[in-house]
């Protein structure tokens, strides 16, 4: 698996966790 892949898959799992977390707190509020 190459760094540039990791670095990507990593962004892109960390920007759907955002996502989702802010998604939560609108609901809840």
């Amino acid at each position: 698996m190459s760094a540039e892949l990791r670095w990507s898959l990593s962004t892109v799992v960390f920007a759907l966790f955002v996502i989702v977390t802010y998604s939560l707190i609108a609901v809840t509020h």
